[in-house]
């Protein structure tokens, strides 16, 4: 039995102050497994829907995250998506000093976490 395609999309989200306004915005990245276009859209809307949240900040201003709508969507495929790519962003960040012949040592990396899963 299939169970259908993996879809990616690129969510935006506002991030706004009861005092400020809108004081920012994001983009994420989720996944979803649908067996069609319109069925993975409807999906992504609803995790879209699950991510806003609200909360005091230490002033006592509540904070919103409201969601705005999806920006981006992609069909993956029907595929084992073990180290496919998700997301890609730009940092431009120029350095001469860092040359070809630069040692790097990725095996050294300490990854953060954004806290979520289980």
């Amino acid at each position: 039995m299939r169970e259908g395609y993996w879809f990616s999309a690129t969510l935006g989200f506002y991030i706004l102050s009861s005092a400020e306004g809108k004081i920012r915005g994001e983009e994420s990245v989720f996944l979803v497994r649908a067996a069609a276009w319109d069925e993975a859209f409807k999906k992504f809307l609803a995790v879209g829907r699950r991510e806003e949240t609200s909360y005091k900040n230490y002033l006592g201003h509540e904070i919103r995250k409201r969601f705005v709508g999806v920006t981006i969507m992609d069909q993956v495929g029907d595929v084992d998506l073990d180290g496919v790519e998700v997301s890609s962003t730009p940092l431009f960040e120029e350095d001469p000093t860092i040359t070809f012949d630069t040692p790097l040592d990725p095996d050294r990396s300490v990854p953060g976490q954004c806290g979520i899963g289980g």
